[in-house]
């Protein structure tokens, strides 16, 4: 199962994108490179390219401390973080820290892939101005990171249309009210949720799009993550693919591509 499980991270998702003919931007995360090495992020990143896809910045600046790590763990991610794991999110550091951070994650995966990146996405949704001033000052040109309402998102610019500030194209997460029962109004049923392939169903993602549509909002993001076919029991000792997740992304690039006034296309298309 371990070897199987092994082609159900972001291998599986580039190829279902190839499938249906969308393309589709990892964002990664190079400072994970502190802990495993380059050799096993570079080759995740050729693979990426190889298959077409589109290759940008992720930033989890230093390793964020989970209750369910072993002792073991903990004191591994310690010594090894990027910069101190008390600073696991953008928002904990001073301007020159997140440049410094930027910079250095450009760096690595512009040696990887033998492009710089120009797009970016913060951990934890965790983005405040100083990181939009960082990112200018590297050259980037957009960032992905906004979540309204998010504790962890000190910049509120927008809650779904895309924006220009500060020299930064700002695409925030996806957020909508969803209803489950749309032909009963009531606040105490519906919720807002983010267009997320794991938290919502076929038909919240449908909904959402619907719900764009009648919003005349230009982009949706759809947010995934390398394990997003992936299930997994509390302390990650027991995994399996997730079928199910499969199956849901399939059937939501199907319904999409039906669909003459949507198309996906991949975050540096976005930008264009």
């Amino acid at each position: 199962l371990d070897g199987v499980l092994e082609t159900w991270g972001v291998e599986r998702l580039a190829n279902i994108f190839r499938e249906h003919s969308v393309g589709a931007t990892f964002f990664v995360d190079v400072y994970e490179s502190s802990l495993w090495g380059e050799e096993p992020l570079s080759t995740i990143c050729r693979l990426l390219k190889n298959q077409g896809m589109d290759v940008q910045l992720h930033t989890h600046p230093g390793w964020r401390m989970d209750s369910r790590d072993s002792l073991q763990l903990r004191l591994v991610k310690k010594s090894k973080s990027f910069v101190s794991s008390d600073y696991d999110m953008m928002t904990k550091l001073s301007l020159r820290e997140q440049t410094r951070v930027i910079s250095d994650g450009a760096d690595l995966l512009e040696s990887w892939t033998g492009v710089r990146p120009v797009l970016h996405r913060s951990g934890g949704y965790a983005v405040n101005p100083d990181t939009i001033a960082a990112l200018a000052q590297n050259g980037f040109v957009g960032d992905f990171s906004s979540h309204w309402d998010h504790p962890n998102c000190e910049l509120n610019w927008t809650k779904n249309a895309v924006t220009f500030r500060d020299g930064i194209v700002e695409v925030p997460v996806s957020v909508f009210k969803y209803e489950p029962l749309p032909w009963f109004h009531t606040d105490r049923l519906s919720k807002t949720m983010k267009t997320d392939l794991n938290s919502c169903s076929l038909r919240a993602l449908n909904c959402f799009v619907n719900q764009a549509q009648q919003l005349d909002l230009r982009v949706m993001t759809l947010f995934l993550h390398s394990y997003s076919l992936v299930r997994s029991n509390r302390d990650f000792s027991s995994l399996a693919p997730d079928y199910l997740a499969e199956e849901r992304l399939h059937a939501f690039l199907e319904g999409i591509a039906a669909r003459p006034d949507v198309r996906v296309v991949s975050a540096a298309r976005v930008q264009r």
